[in-house]
């Protein structure tokens, strides 16, 4: 049983180096999918940040986070990459920019604290991806 394990592992080690490095990844400012799942995820970040009587939901924030980082480890990106491009100030303000054309529905904006804590109380009410993941205190 032991050698059949060990057999199959290295067949399957085998096919990932015979597949080469995912040299047709588009970059992770193309993954629409996993840039819509960060989203909420952002928001939220910004919203409990900059509101006192909102906090994140921690287990639930980190489970996402995880689901966010499993997916893009999913389609080839290695954790180095993740973390630049989270880091990377070009990805960021488009985010900020989303984030903006978002919370416009709101009458709200990153730069007006209020309505941006109406809006993630609001969220919260609405039981919202961006709302599950925080919490009124």
């Amino acid at each position: 049983m032991r050698m059949t394990q060990i057999l199959i592992a290295s067949i399957f080690a085998a096919s990932l180096v015979a597949a080469g490095p995912a040299a047709a990844k588009p970059g992770l400012a193309k993954e629409k999918a996993i840039n819509d799942q960060l989203f909420p995820f952002a928001l939220a970040f910004e919203i409990q940040k900059k509101c006192s009587d909102i906090q994140p939901r921690m287990l639930r924030a980190l489970s996402y986070r995880n689901s966010l980082f499993s997916a893009a480890r999913a389609r080839g990106y290695s954790n180095a990459e993740i973390d630049a491009y989270i880091d990377n100030k070009a990805a960021q303000q488009r985010m900020r920019e989303r984030g903006n054309a978002y919370l416009a529905r709101y009458n709200a904006s990153l730069s007006d604290r209020p309505a941006l804590c109406r809006a993630g109380r609001q969220e919260i009410k609405n039981n919202s991806q961006i709302g599950r993941l925080l919490r009124a205190r």
